[in-house]
């Protein structure tokens, strides 16, 4: 079944999983945003979307 899903990712054009980009650990995440809470600012994550998600609220 893995070999079929990696063959249709392939056809799509998609990106393969080992050429995504690594996640942000979800401790360096927390460590972030209590600092940022603590100095008050509203938002850090980058927003070039508009939405919460940026980039994976457009539509596909």
């Amino acid at each position: 079944m893995g070999r079929k899903v990696r063959q249709t990712i392939r056809e799509l054009g998609g990106t393969m999983p080992e050429n995504l980009p690594v996640a942000e650990s979800i401790k360096k995440v927390e460590i972030r945003e209590k600092k940022r809470l603590k100095a008050g600012q509203k938002r850090s994550l980058p927003n070039p979307g508009g939405g919460l998600l940026g980039e994976l609220e457009r539509p596909i």
